[in-house]
């Protein structure tokens, strides 16, 4: 009753628009006082909280993502990347899933994914003759993967909610990045089969869709690629140094924060406006994350002390111990969740619920995060407060309605990749387990 009364407040609260952290925090002293426990024990849950080496990582991953935006390294893997994909029809939209895949070890963010490539790629294929709201939900679809591919911050966050490793957790998404960006190259390199077949006007050359720029010589292309050599080889650095246990998580992205200010000085491009700026943009960014993981750890601490995790596993028990029909649920009541509240804000609600649940029914911790982390991206591009849709529509000039027509296709697409992350706990599992082993 106590918890039910809690959630209640808790909705009450949002419909006022009281931000989360507050409304949390004020949830907890009122719980606290009347309950008779002293009130000290909100800053004290709060600072255990945040008393951890792995919540450095989060601010050194934001920071990295910023500095290599505004020192151009992201705008030379970009110019990289195209031009490897010139030759044929319809790359724009490959390169739409193959750039979402190397801007997931910049940032680990969909936004930013979106935000970084959006535009280019849109318009990119309306000058090719394809639909610019089917790529629109493209670029929706395939930023899901960024968050799942190391450096993800939802997956640092899960982990400290979960209370488990957070390099297991990072090495568990690589193998489902890669896999839904396979599904998703799949499905769009069918799409452009299906409209060569039918000579739709998609028929434009390659070299239409960037006029402005001459044809490229292999000389220039060759010294393009040496230039943005080094900057790619962030991205298997980070995941190879924990893959390997050389560096943490923290360890890891303070490294990468030091190779992109070598890099900018070797380049001639550092400026301290732009390090300051980075700087300040990764503190408010990692600010609001560990805001909200502090005000999440009292929520939490209130759910164990009210036994809410028992009586969940105990309503499981009564409907079955099949993990299936477990994912079923969840995954039903998580999309839902998703339409109404930001993913990070999720993660931190419903994890202690439902970790005890899953480890009753033989569930890692790194698929059920996993689970997790993609039904939040999911409802990122759910409407009606879905932010991918909000960005696309910022990026493209295209209408709301467009958009939201353009996602039904890939609706069917991310429902295959959340049934095989469902069903097959090898794609989590079988990487951190050849690690540890």
């Amino acid at each position: 009753m106590v918890a039910l009364s809690i959630l209640t407040a808790f909705a009450a609260l949002m419909v006022l628009q009281v931000p989360i952290v507050l409304a949390l925090i004020g949830i907890a002293f009122g719980y606290f006082w009347l309950n008779g426990f002293p009130l000290t024990i909100v800053p004290y849950t709060m600072y255990k909280t945040l008393n951890s080496f792995t919540l450095i990582a989060i601010p050194m991953f934001i920071f990295m993502g910023e500095l290599l935006n505004r020192f151009r390294f992201a705008s030379d893997m970009i110019t990289i990347t195209r031009r490897m994909f010139r030759e044929k029809f319809g790359y724009s939209l490959r390169l739409n899933v193959i750039l979402s895949l190397v801007f997931s070890g910049m940032s680990g963010s969909a936004i930013a994914d979106i935000g970084a490539t959006g535009r280019m790629l849109i318009n990119a294929s309306g000058r090719e003759g394809i639909c610019r709201s089917f790529a629109a939900g493209l670029t929706m679809a395939s930023a899901t993967i960024g968050p799942l591919f190391p450096p993800s911050i939802p997956l640092l966050v899960y982990a400290i909610a979960a209370n488990s490793s957070s390099v297991r957790m990072l090495i568990a998404g690589v193998i489902p990045a890669v896999t839904i960006a396979a599904i998703l190259y799949a499905f769009v390199t069918v799409y452009i089969w299906m409209l060569q077949r039918k000579q739709a006007p998609a028929a434009a050359s390659a070299d239409e869709a960037f006029p402005e720029e001459p044809p490229v010589s292999a000389t220039s292309f060759r010294r393009d690629l040496l230039v943005a050599l080094p900057v790619l080889c962030i991205i298997p650095a980070i995941t190879c140094g924990m893959l390997f246990g050389i560096m943490s998580p923290s360890e890891v992205g303070a490294a990468a924060v030091l190779y992109t200010l070598i890099l900018a000085m070797l380049y001639g491009r550092f400026h301290l406006r732009e390090l300051w700026l980075s700087f300040r943009s990764a503190v408010v960014s990692s600010s609001a994350v560990v805001a909200l993981l502090a005000a999440g750890s009292l929520y939490s601490t209130i759910m164990v002390n009210e036994g809410v995790s028992e009586y969940a596993a105990s309503v499981f028990g009564n409907i079955g111990d099949n993990p299936l029909v477990f994912f079923l649920i969840i995954n039903l009541l998580l999309i839902v969740v998703g339409m109404f509240i930001d993913g990070l804000t999720i993660i931190i609600l419903l994890t202690p619920i439902l970790l005890p649940i899953a480890q009753n029914l033989g569930i890692q911790p790194e698929q059920l995060g996993i689970v997790i982390v993609f039904n939040t991206m999911l409802g990122m591009m759910t409407p009606p407060f879905g932010l991918s849709i909000f960005a696309v529509a910022s990026v493209s000039g295209l209408r709301i309605a467009e958009i939201l027509r353009s996602i039904l296709p890939f609706y069917g697409v991310m429902l295959v990749c959340l049934i095989a992350l469902s069903a097959f706990p090898a794609l989590s599992q079988w990487l951190p387990n050849v690690v540890f082993q």
